[in-house]
């Protein structure tokens, strides 16, 4: 209202102004029992790059994200009422969104 936009008009800014970020999520049934083996891995895992994107850091305040080259991340959240697993990515690039998204749907199904 302050500026006389609409909701519509102001994100259109800053996509103009920032880029577009695209967005992927995936919610994927998890064993209980699986959770804290799961996360564990995640922890300790430390690769350079993930689908071709250069891992700079990793974060673990709210599930396990990596931060990724051009503000691309990948976040690994388990939910604490249901048996879920959630993968969330973010990219330039819808296309490395999803790519993203499927590593982590693929390293989820190797821990068993």
């Amino acid at each position: 209202a302050f500026r006389g936009q609409t909701f519509d008009e102001l994100l259109g800014a800053m996509d103009a102004k920032f880029g577009k970020f695209l967005y992927a999520r995936r919610d994927l049934e998890y064993p209980q029992e699986l959770k804290s083996k799961f996360l564990e891995h995640l922890r300790s895992l430390q690769p350079e790059a993930i689908e071709g994107v250069r891992v700079h850091g990793k974060m673990s305040d709210d599930g396990i994200k990596f931060l990724l080259a051009e503000d691309a991340w990948l976040l690994f959240r388990m939910s604490g009422t249901e048996p879920l697993l959630r993968i969330y990515a973010e990219s330039l690039v819808p296309e490395q969104a999803e790519a993203l998204v499927a590593w982590g749907e693929s390293l989820a199904s190797s821990i068993r």
